[in-house]
């Protein structure tokens, strides 16, 4: 029933968040570039470790995973980086936030995430695609994205940070693959676009802003 996807560079803390969902099938995408740490003990038959290019950022590895998943994807999947320690504040909270969607069945979660340990959660709210950020390549990058995918763009919307997604396979399937694989070329043209994709899951996503 659930799938988690894991983004992995070079933290295996990643390793204590899966464990809280031991019938949970685990895809590690690697792409340390070197040997997965020791401390990060993947043996087990319910995981698959791949290695692939580090290029993209997290948004890189969630669409990897939807493209070549698309036909045969689980009911759910989780979509996570490897750095749980920083942005998941308080694991028993996850667990049961994920366990009450699926049995609610609810189509897509964003989870509040926290950008360092011990930090608050945080959340940004966007008005008309404008974000001025350092991280952006210019501010109505998104309100320019949306325009060319033809996503809804709300006038104002409030969107979790950091990428940690829960999706059922009925909401990745509202948007055909060709969708995905345009949206992937498209965060392959710039180092910047993965900064810009964690805030536009929300839009791509939500039942509120999806077109149908």
């Amino acid at each position: 029933m659930l799938e988690i996807v894991v983004a992995y560079y070079n933290n295996p803390y990643y390793k204590h968040t899966i464990d809280l969902f031991p019938s949970a099938h685990v895809v590690v995408y690697d792409k340390s570039e070197s040997v997965l740490p020791k401390a990060c003990d993947l043996s087990g038959e319910n995981i698959t470790v791949k290695r692939v290019e580090n290029i993209g950022r997290e948004g890189e590895t969630y669409l990897r995973h939807i493209i070549e998943n698309y036909d045969n994807l689980k009911e759910y999947t989780m979509l996570i980086q490897d750095d749980t320690d920083n942005h998941i504040p308080d694991p028993s909270v996850f667990c049961k936030i994920t366990e009450d969607a699926i049995n609610d069945k609810k189509l897509f979660h964003h989870y509040a995430t926290s950008w360092k340990a011990g930090w608050a959660t945080y959340s940004r709210t966007i008005c008309n695609g404008y974000c001025e950020l350092e991280t952006f390549p210019y501010p109505t990058v998104i309100h320019d994205v949306c325009r060319k995918f033809d996503i809804n763009l709300p006038y104002q919307y409030t969107t979790e940070t950091c990428s940690f997604l829960l999706l059922h396979r009925d909401k990745v399937r509202l948007r055909p693959r060709e969708f995905y694989i345009q949206l992937k070329s498209w965060l392959l043209e710039d180092e910047k676009h993965g900064y810009v994709l964690e805030h536009m899951w929300h839009l791509i996503f939500s039942e509120n802003y999806l077109n149908m």
